[in-house]
């Protein structure tokens, strides 16, 4: 009896296990087959000329044309590129977002794709969803051409080339909070007349911030906002033209920014000032003054160029000062330039321990705060 109680569960037990393992199985197969079909069901889209970028007819599955037309700018998985060079037919496009134009959802991964070449205009909003891709390739363009802000435009997933170009030639906004997918934008370019104001949102560059206004403009990196405090650019600072760099108005924190690059001055700036660097925020108080900071960051030879009598400025400068810095690892060549601010700009400059300092000035390197030698602050410390 015992025998027959304990072959039958025996039994059971295997006869349990053996389901348990088709179901198994089965979940199995089942959820392979849906994700085939769910991968199978992305389609991605070329540009078929240099047209409306919102217009669902100008795109196909195939390269030439032939294929189908997209339904829709958010079905999940799907993929719209933008076609750039070599690709035969009409390529490479150059598409304008001229009326409204929203890529993905909250929900769906919906990518809009700029290949190398190809060049994207928004003349009108341009919105990825926060599911959705943003992706510029390695010698593609992005043109930002109206007022409206430019975090519609990076509120999904960024993928961008370090040497795609993100060009934006009115002074629209960035709002606070902004973020940008590491490793951040290629290169970054303002042209736009007036102040483009970045909310302590501007983003980190892996390549060039180019400000290069035909007519008076300013990039502004804050104002009195909480956010970023710390920016990197990993190729050149480019000031040319009638382009100013703002650290900050109203009460703004100490800012830095951490270059790369080289750094080529050779604007006039404006805001009421002959120099292409300012600082007009009201923080700080006497005594307790906040600072605009520039850190020369690359692992071997900077290069600064300047045809500027004079590079920096800072209203009450007692409140605000500028602090440049030689890294350690990083060489400073200066050639026959001259490093200076307005005289009541509190300036320091330092070279730090392991950092270089390179000069062909006759005037050479003076610790005392004279107006001779390659560096020539006025009011503030130099140190070597």
């Amino acid at each position: 009896m015992k025998k027959t109680i304990l072959q039958s569960t025996t039994f059971a037990f295997t006869a349990m296990q053996t389901m348990t393992k088709k179901l198994n199985k089965g979940f199995l197969l089942f959820t392979i087959s849906l994700f085939i079909g769910m991968v199978a069901n992305a389609i991605t889209y070329y540009s078929q000329s240099s047209s409306a970028a919102q217009t669902l007819a100008n795109y196909n599955s195939n390269r030439l044309g032939g294929g189908s037309i997209p339904a829709n700018f958010t079905t999940a998985g799907d993929i719209f590129v933008i076609q750039g060079t070599g690709n035969g037919g009409t390529s490479p496009h150059t598409m304008t977002v001229s009326s409204t134009m929203t890529v993905g959802s909250a929900s769906n991964n919906t990518k809009l794709q700029v290949e190398n070449g190809g060049i994207l205009t928004a003349t009108s909003a341009l919105t990825i969803g926060t599911a959705g891709q943003f992706q510029l390739d390695n010698g593609s363009t992005y043109n930002h051409s109206h007022t409206g802000t430019i975090t519609n435009v990076l509120a999904g997933v960024e993928t961008m080339g370090a040497t795609s170009n993100f060009n934006v030639t009115t002074n629209a906004q960035v709002t606070n909070g902004t973020t940008v997918t590491s490793p951040g934008l290629g290169n970054f370019t303002y042209s736009g007349a007036g102040t483009m104001q970045c909310n302590a949102g501007f983003p980190d560059l892996q390549g060039n911030l180019t400000i290069n206004p035909s007519s008076a403009g300013t990039l502004r990196l804050a104002a009195g906002t909480a956010g970023r405090t710390t920016y990197a650019i990993g190729g050149d600072l480019i000031i040319s033209n009638l382009g100013t760099l703002d650290y900050g108005n109203g009460a703004v924190v100490g800012l830095t920014i951490n270059l790369s690059g080289n750094m080529n001055i050779t604007a006039t700036g404006n805001t009421g000032t002959t120099t292409p660097f300012v600082f007009v925020g009201t923080g700080g108080v006497s005594g307790t003054p906040v600072s605009a900071n520039l850190n020369f960051a690359k692992a071997g030879t900077q290069t600064f160029t300047s045809s500027n009598s004079t590079m920096a400025t800072a209203a009450a400068a007692s409140f605000r000062q500028f602090n440049f810095t030689v890294n350690s690892g990083s060489t400073l060549s200066i050639g026959t330039q001259i490093l200076q601010t307005a005289n009541t700009t509190t300036f320091n400059f330092t070279v730090a321990s392991g950092g270089g300092l390179t000069t062909a000035n006759t005037g050479g390197i003076t610790v005392a705060n004279t107006a001779t030698g390659s560096v020539q602050n006025l009011a503030g410390t130099r140190t070597f």
